[in-house]
């Protein structure tokens, strides 16, 4: 199978003259004039690697078959290539003709698209765009945005259902967001919670306790700068028997500035606090104090806090993730200041938690992991008790949502109950039911009067929901609603004197 090739210079100029030819504005080539020299000028000293052409400064894969000519009637140029157009070389279930490669297994319409230099989908773009982990969200070759932030991890995309674990699942650019209670990826009681109370960090320092989200001292709250303290809400930026804090009171004659006792040597701190440390003129807990840890002047860097004297890594420690004392728990490991669970035993099995990517999960109800990690609910599907269920079609479990269960008989269309072909309610009367399947007028319905499956016995009739006989019902006189007069009754189905 014999090719012809157009000379290389004239095929490079062919994919920039397409390229250039089709601007994003919507203007004609010949509008281009000064791009075309720009790039040129751009392009008069790079020397590119074969299989590549200069665009804009810049080597970028060149379609193989740009300007291939096949002689043979029936051939097509794949991969650079001229073959046979019903062959399939690769074993990739398409035949050359439909195939872009027909030399790389990897390479057809509809596979996905690698970062790798080739046209793995087949739609004559190179590297354009990946989804990499398989979850239907796109991310472009060489970066995450502005698509699927995390092509690595099927989880996270546009759309997926935000969990509290620290983490952007569903690509806003906020981790956790609008989530009520989650601080540091982890729900919290924000209504009682003394270390949030009311919104994550408000800490309710002293005495003071968090009722209904806001921190009280004594019923009241205090000021910005104030602590609950033995007597009430104190100022600890100045009150020198409370500096910095309840019952840190500054040594005899000495005063608090910004929360810090004065001082010109040692010997003036550490008698009524922990302040045993006279740093830069003020007193100073090195024990904890990130400025002065250890030992004046010893600052601890990004990421770290100052713990028992020592400047300790927060982001990774389980012993103190995101602060000192912060334990994980146990099965959990940190991230980036998180405490993220290991296994099952780390989650609430009470509230049908599972450990799912480091996060704990409510399985039932999870879209990402329905019934299990990892088991992802289908476009237009939601979880249910578990289960995956398309709540417009066709389950009388969940029919239009997950709390609607269609009644015996019924069948669900649409995300709606419904009777056989009629609607909701069958015929809209409050008389009409849906009895095995069908629609029954109980006033009427001899098999079904009054109630569904309620037959009247032989040589009755179905009035007004109650069986009766139509030859001897004064109420019901050889017709149901046939009253007779007073002083009548009924007989053979008449009224009669």
């Amino acid at each position: 199978m014999s090719a012809k090739r157009l000379p290389a210079g004239a095929a490079i100029v062919l994919v920039l003259a397409g390229a250039l030819s089709a601007r994003c504005d919507g203007s004609s080539s010949s509008d281009a004039g000064a791009d075309i020299d720009a790039t040129d000028a751009l392009c008069a000293r790079v020397s590119c690697a074969p299989g590549t052409a200069c665009t804009a400064g810049v080597c970028v894969p060149v379609d193989p078959c740009t300007g291939v000519v096949c002689e043979n009637v029936g051939d097509v140029c794949s991969g650079g290539l001229c073959v046979s157009g019903v062959a399939d070389t690769d074993g990739d279930g398409f035949v050359a003709r439909d195939d872009c490669d027909d030399g790389d297994e990897n390479a057809y319409p509809g596979a996905t698209e690698r970062c790798d230099g080739k046209d793995d989908d087949c739609d004559r773009e190179i590297d354009e765009w990946q989804d990499a982990d398989g979850d239907g969200f796109l991310a472009p070759c060489g970066g995450t945005v502005p698509a699927d932030c995390d092509d690595g991890d099927s989880r996270i995309h546009p759309g997926a259902e935000d969990l509290c674990n620290g983490l952007d699942d569903d690509c806003s650019g906020t981790p956790d967001e609008g989530l009520a209670g989650c601080c540091s990826g982890r729900p919290v009681d924000l209504a009682q919670d003394e270390s949030s109370c009311g919104e994550c960090g408000t800490d309710c320092a002293g005495f003071a306790s968090c009722v209904s989200g806001a921190c009280t001292c004594g019923g009241r709250s205090c000021e910005e700068g104030s602590d609950c303290c033995l007597w009430g809400c104190t100022d600890t930026q100045s009150d020198a028997w409370n500096c910095g804090g309840c019952w840190k009171a500054c040594g005899f004659l000495r005063e608090c500035v910004g929360g810090r006792c004065t001082c010109d040597q040692d010997a003036a701190c550490g008698d009524w606090n922990d302040a045993g440390s006279c740093c830069g003129g003020t007193c100073a807990e090195t024990d904890v104090d990130v400025l002065n840890c250890g030992e004046c002047g010893v600052a601890c860097g990004p990421g770290e806090d100052c713990c028992g004297g020592a400047c300790v890594g927060v982001l990774a420690d389980p012993e103190n993730c995101g602060g000192c004392a912060k334990r994980c728990a146990a099965g959990e490991t940190c991230d980036s200041g998180i405490c993220r669970c290991g296994n099952d035993a780390a989650c609430d099995a009470d509230r049908g938690e599972a450990c799912c990517g480091g996060a704990c999960v409510r399985t039932s109800g999870s879209r990402d992991h329905c019934g299990g990690c990892d088991a992802p609910c289908g476009p237009g599907e939601v979880c249910c008790s578990g289960t995956c269920r398309r709540l417009e079609d066709f389950s009388t479990a969940a029919c239009g949502d997950c709390e609607t269960i269609c009644d015996p008989g019924e069948a669900c269309y649409q995300g709606d109950c419904r009777c056989g072909e009629g609607g909701p309610d069958c015929d809209g009367t409050l008389a009409s039911a849906c009895c095995s399947g069908e629609c029954r007028d109980l006033e009427s319905d001899e098999s079904s009067c009054g109630a569904c499956d309620r037959s009247c016995r032989w040589g009755e009739t179905c009035c007004a929901a109650d069986c009766t006989s139509l030859a001897d019902d004064e109420e019901n006189c050889g017709r149901c609603g046939q009253q007779c007069q007073s002083g009548h009754t009924c007989s053979s189905g008449r009224c009669r004197d």
